[in-house]
């Protein structure tokens, strides 16, 4: 079967091209400038996507920041931050986030929290070491609420410590964050070799006691403390605590703000109060200097050890041990490198201006705890 094709004229192919020529130079202008219907109509919803989008971003800016403080370390991590802290400071004075996290409340979309009472007036601590001392912290936390802290729990005596042996092995439990994770690692290397002395390492990363829904560290301490029944605790955390956090009974407290850290002197006092119940000694190891890459103010680890030593003062069994000033340089600022063994120098601190290098950092802070441990305690151990 056979079909016959005729072909287009010269001059009907010339028409149909100036056609289609004439109707793409009118189409592509109005798509581009959405002038089409279809056109307007994705232009429209681009915009509401795109407001939706900084809406979003600006009102969950309080939780989006408590989420990347709990993330891995990283530049994921670093990029979300840095982005977060200027809507932060900008909706600070407004308390925007405290609005957006009760109206979630009130609708019932936000995480289950254990409510309290407020505790009563008598559920406080008293601090009869520091009456008179003339401390800018001392009146915030002077008859704190303790609530949850059981006043009614006997104590079991405290360990008495000697040095390890086989007849009497120590047990040291390590705990925190990211950098009781470095501290960990370092005490494993200094004092694990000794056949005498377990270092048990159960630090976590991201973790704190400002976000006890993520991990409870108040409670984990507990669990711990029944499984290894260590002699010491070593505990050093605080490095993602500068943030806000809800009360247990519904309030909310922002950083740096005297309500802040009179309630999250309350969440140290309980680690502390666990610690003393099971009988064991903690040392409290407080934050170092942190360099110009970290994403806190340059307040907030004095802040912290400042609770943590005020707090320590108060619970028998309990030492404060500082490290802010070992890290700095002799100008007083963060510092990445110190001689090492031999006079040369080794970077001991990472570049994101908060944690420590392994192994040179790890070791170098683990060796300055087992040294204070050991001569603390009179325990004579083996430092390597």
């Amino acid at each position: 079967m056979s079909s016959t094709h005729t072909p287009m004229s010269p001059e009907r192919f010339d028409e149909t091209a100036t056609s289609a020529a004439s109707a793409v130079t009118e189409t592509v202008p109005e798509l581009a400038t959405g002038r089409t219907s279809s056109g307007r109509a994705l232009w429209q919803l681009f915009r509401v996507g795109l407001l939706g989008f900084v809406l979003w971003f600006v009102l969950d800016a309080s939780q989006l920041m408590t989420n990347a403080m709990n993330s891995p370390y990283g530049t994921r991590r670093s990029v979300a931050i840095a982005l977060l802290r200027p809507v932060i400071a900008v909706e600070g004075p407004f308390h925007v986030g405290a609005i957006v996290e009760e109206a979630d409340h009130l609708l019932g979309r936000d995480a289950p929290l254990a409510i309290a009472p407020p505790p009563s007036p008598s559920a406080t601590i008293a601090t009869p070491l520091l009456a008179g001392r003339a401390d800018p912290f001392q009146n915030a936390l002077l008859g704190r609420p303790i609530g949850s802290i059981a006043t009614t729990l006997t104590p079991l005596p405290l360990v008495t410590l000697v040095p390890p042996s086989p007849a009497h092995p120590l047990t040291v439990l390590s705990v925190g964050d990211s950098l009781g994770q470095d501290l960990g690692i370092g005490l494993g290397d200094v004092i694990g070799a000794d056949a005498n002395v377990r270092v048990v390492q159960l630090a976590r990363e991201s973790t704190g006691l400002a976000d006890t829904r993520y991990y409870n560290w108040p409670d984990q301490i507990a669990s711990e403390l029944a499984t290894y029944h260590p002699q010491i605790v070593v505990m050093m955390l605080g490095a993602n605590d500068w943030q806000n956090f809800r009360t247990g009974h519904g309030a909310q407290a922002y950083p740096g703000t005297s309500f802040w850290r009179t309630r999250y002197a309350a969440r140290v006092a309980k680690v502390m109060a666990e610690v003393r119940l099971a009988g064991a000694h903690l040392i409290w190891v407080g934050l170092p200097v942190m360099g110009p890459a970290n994403p806190f103010p340059a307040a907030a680890a004095p802040t912290l050890n400042a609770v943590y030593q005020l707090e320590a003062r108060q619970h028998l069994g309990t030492t404060y041990y500082s490290t802010y000033r070992r890290f700095m340089d002799v100008t007083g600022q963060f510092n990445e490198y110190l001689p090492g063994p031999g006079g040369a120098y080794q970077m001991i601190r990472s570049a994101d201006g908060v944690h420590f290098t392994d192994p040179w950092g790890d070791d170098l802070l683990g060796h300055d705890v087992a040294i204070y441990i050991s001569r603390h305690f009179h325990l004579r151990l083996h430092v390597g």
